[in-house]
């Protein structure tokens, strides 16, 4: 017969077979006199030779790995005690730890604890500590809780599911093998909601899973030995020897893993190209073999084509595909012929010229809970070096692993909001990771709508400004701001080729204004090459009407290419053919001992005809007449553009005041502009000439060469009488904006309709 140990009701069978041991208590309980806690000892755990033996068996496997054990909670947590007030969980976690990382260091292991028995550092803590130990697996050891005294089990818990980006097969194999031997070692069963005892955190907190498993590099699993509620199991997790067997048996399955392997997988090529047709090549191997049809690699959470050779273990990602700017997140896993997978294998490769940091902003800081309000998150490059339009970022969007792509040199993208009163999001470039955050609460003050062109035209680098602040609008259109918009503080919506529009008034928890935008120029101009020469003399006078043509030409769409010189020009400048008669070439100059503005054109039908076309719009009130020159200019190597040059006298002779310099260099701007919108067919009829008086404020006296901007977008300057006249403008709402609104006002503002 088997011989029972009681010692304080407990009983020990320490050799004979567990099922007998079962039978024999099952009779003393009939009896009414048999123990209250039962538990086996392993026989390779039972004396020290047996267990010196089976740690000697699963040293070469541990030996120099690195293991973060992390005894879960700490002092201070309530309600983790048991019904019986004998055990108190973060004291028996500890006691765990403590027991499996003797057995682990006795392995050959390296092992650090997340705490000691008297703190309890939080989550985001714990996860630190690994890192900067560089630890190659993370084991989580807790005990967990049920509203019953009945309910016992025993549970190993990965991150993830199959398909998100948190997911890692290999976190799920290491938490197989501990709950197999685990669960056998305790007698304990598995949950009933596994097959193999092993759960997903993403069943407790879909799309999160455990804080303190989340974002792991490494292998990292939670471990819930049993039940401390149940009166039956406290008893027998209030014993030494019962945790001690508890450690052993997430040791066991620790060197069972570990002595099963896992493959190996390393770069053989670089990870950065300068190229978007890189050769990604990577090895993968082990020495009991690779299912060849394991093998398989993702590029930004796709999976990609691959090259795979079983001969070599070489492997080569899309094979001719071409990838798009940006750093992208290469994960590639594979699998032995023993079941596990690769521990996780995650690199980034580079593609194009891109910044090393990220400037990550988000706006409104506020918005209401309700789920049609969000917010703008906007990312540009921290440095010199632009994001290349249609590089690829790895975001996170309140918990949803996505992709979004750069378009004008920066990212934007919506955060809706959440119903946990935080909507996060985090971008992620390379190993680095920056997360926003915004708050999600009742407001008043919230505005969002949806920003359109009048002409059914998609809007770029589209923004909403109220006062000093500036608030980005999404590539859809859409818009927020934390402003309702006032008299003195309007809510401004610009876009580059379209008129500014002026709002005030709107009324929050509305999600459906829509804002038009009309067209500058009819949107003649949008998207237009113009390659701008400046003066190589160049004068105050040439300067600012090269500033002033510029704003005209940007405020209207059009695409400018500035240089210091004509020989400048060339293909790799321009990116368009030479053969092409896609763009324009405007060269200013300085004017000397003339009284003229003087236009030269290159010898062409092209040409003559922009030449033509900006002798006749003459601005109103030029301080000069504007003549063809005679000389005709060279040719450049974009021989089919048509080509003029226009040169700007100094008020010299008296010919115009030196305080006039800017409004004459704006008015000769006008002129060569409204030559522009002729050559390119621009009619008059149904547009208006708008004048508008600007005076001081207190003095009312004109408010002389003074800047204004026609609805904030094309630039004008009043002459000696503070008037300032815009010709042919098709706008059906216009507004003036100033310069200086401390120190001058619009006193009146005329139109005209040209029929």
């Amino acid at each position: 017969m088997t011989s029972l140990h009681f010692r304080k009701k407990q009983l020990i069978l320490p050799v004979r077979a567990r099922a007998w041991g079962v039978l024999i208590l099952l009779v003393l309980l009939q009896a009414g006199c048999g123990p209250t806690v039962y538990f086996v000892k392993p026989p390779d755990w039972q004396g020290l030779r047996a267990r010196d033996s089976t740690i000697a068996h699963f040293r070469p496997a541990i030996r120099g790995k690195t293991f973060c054990l992390d005894p879960g909670h700490g002092p201070g947590v309530e309600n983790r005690q048991g019904p019986a007030g004998d055990v108190y969980e973060p004291e028996v976690n500890f006691r765990v730890a403590l027991m499996l990382k003797r057995y682990l260091e006795r392995a050959g292991a390296n092992v650090v604890l997340t705490r000691t028995a008297k703190t309890n550092p939080p989550l985001e803590k714990r996860k630190a500590i690994a890192r900067q130990a560089r630890a190659d697996f993370f084991i989580s050891i807790h005990h967990n809780a049920a509203g019953n005294l009945f309910t016992n089990y025993t549970s190993t818990w990965y991150h993830g599911r199959p398909g998100t980006r948190g997911y890692h097969p290999a976190n799920h194999d290491l938490a197989r093998y501990i709950q197999r031997d685990l669960s056998y070692v305790m007698g304990n069963p598995g949950s009933l909601a596994s097959f193999d005892g092993t759960m997903s955190d993403y069943l407790l907190y879909p799309e999160k899973g455990f804080a303190v498993l989340r974002d792991m590099s490494i292998p990292a699993v939670l471990v819930e030995c049993a039940f401390f509620t149940s009166a039956y199991e406290e008893k027998r997790l209030s014993l030494e020897d019962f945790n001690a067997i508890e450690a052993w048996g997430i040791f066991r399955g620790i060197g069972r893993y570990l002595a099963d392997g896992t493959p190996i997988i390393i770069p053989a090529s670089g990870l950065e190209f300068a190229t978007t047709l890189p050769s990604v090549e990577l090895v993968v191997s082990d020495p009991r073999g690779i299912e060849e049809e394991s093998v398989r690699v993702f590029v930004d959470g796709r999976e990609r084509s691959i090259a795979y050779s079983s001969r070599s273990g070489r492997i080569i990602v899309s094979p001719g595909e071409e990838w798009k700017p940006g750093i992208h997140r290469l994960e590639v896993i594979a699998r032995n012929t023993r079941g596990n997978y690769a521990l996780p294998f995650t690199r980034y490769v580079r593609i194009g010229r891109l910044p090393r940091s990220l400037d990550v902003s988000i706006q409104p800081q506020l918005i209401p809970t309700d789920q049609r309000a969000f917010a703008i998150v906007r990312v540009v490059s921290a440095d010199s070096v632009p994001l290349p339009d249609g590089a690829v970022l790895n975001v996170s969007v309140n918990g949803r692993d996505t992709t979004v792509t750069c378009e004008n040199g920066k990212v934007l993208f919506p955060l809706p909001s959440h119903s946990s009163g935080k909507a996060r999001a985090t971008v992620h470039y390379g190993e680095r990771a920056t997360r926003v955050s915004i708050t999600c609460a009742a407001t008043d003050r919230y505005v969002a709508g949806v920003l359109v062109a009048s002409n059914g035209a998609r809007l770029r680098d589209a923004l909403v400004t109220v006062a000093e602040r500036t608030f980005p609008v999404l590539p859809d259109g859409r818009f927020a701001v934390d402003e309702t918009g006032s008299t003195s503080r309007p809510l401004v919506f610009s876009s580059p080729g379209f008129f500014s529009a002026r709002r005030t008034g709107f009324l929050p928890g509305k999600y459906d204004d829509t804002i038009s935008l009309e067209p500058v120029a009819r949107g003649l101009l949008q998207g237009k090459t113009f390659l701008i020469v400046k003066s190589d003399a160049p004068s105050q006078a040439s300067d600012l009407l090269t500033g002033n043509l510029l704003s005209l030409l940007r405020a209207s769409g059009a695409r400018l290419i500035v240089v210091e010189s004509a020989d400048e020009i060339d293909e790799k400048r321009v990116g368009m053919p030479l053969d092409s008669d896609k763009g324009i070439i405007i060269s200013l100059q300085s004017a000397t001992r003339s009284r003229d503005a003087k236009v030269r054109c290159v010898a062409g039908p092209g040409s003559r005809k922009l030449q033509d076309q900006v002798v006749s719009a003459a601005a109103h009130g030029l301080p000069f007449k504007v003549r063809k020159a005679r000389a005709h200019l060279r040719r450049l190597k974009y021989r089919k553009f048509p080509r003029i040059e226009v040169s700007i006298p100094s008020p010299a002779d008296h010919l115009y005041e030196n305080n006039a310099i800017e409004y004459a260099a704006n008015r000769l701007s006008w002129t060569i502009y409204s030559g522009i919108l002729s050559f390119h067919g621009y009619r008059n009829r149904g547009s208006k000439n708008i004048v508008a008086d600007i005076v001081e404020k207190i003095s009312r006296r004109p408010a002389s060469y003074t800047r204004v901007w026609l609805n904030g977008v094309l630039p004008g300057v009043t002459d000696r009488d503070g008037k300032v006249f815009f010709p042919a403008i098709p706008v059906s709402e216009d507004w003036i904006a100033l310069e200086h609104p401390e120190s001058f006002e619009v006193a009146t503002v005329q139109t005209e309709l040209l029929r």
